[in-house]
């Protein structure tokens, strides 16, 4: 019984359940879910424009708000991790700035830029 409850409760939410208990989404829920990821991975692009601004002139804490929200929205953003660490090492917050470098070197480790700041903090230390 509570199994035909659960699967009826996945198919309202749009989901349909195959024997063995795999579950697929429905074509209308699929292309609702990727619209939705789309919207949030291009909401995620613009506040790294912005976060590329507020880095530029020199406005680092607003930088870092700009990154977390980005971050919130699409984390495998190599440049969001980027932008947040060097704000974050101009503020002299070094274990901020060094997480989030090896975090963008983890997503890209060609990041020369990530790397730069990284080595530079580590020498510090």
């Amino acid at each position: 019984m509570k199994l035909a409850i659960e699967r009826a409760a996945l198919r309202r939410a749009g989901l349909l359940v195959l024997l063995g208990g795999i579950v697929i989404v429905s074509a209308q829920r699929f292309r609702d879910l990727m619209r939705r990821s789309h919207r949030n991975h291009e909401a995620a692009l613009v506040d790294l424009q912005l976060a590329r601004q507020s880095a530029a002139q020199g406005q680092f804490a607003a930088a870092i708000a700009e990154c977390r929200r980005a971050r919130s929205r699409n984390p495998g953003l190599a440049e969001v991790h980027r932008i947040f660490g060097y704000a974050c090492y101009r503020l002299n917050r070094y274990d901020e700035a060094r997480t989030a470098l090896e975090q963008a070197l983890e997503l890209n480790a060609d990041d020369a830029f990530a790397a730069c700041f990284l080595g530079l903090i580590l020498a510090e230390r």
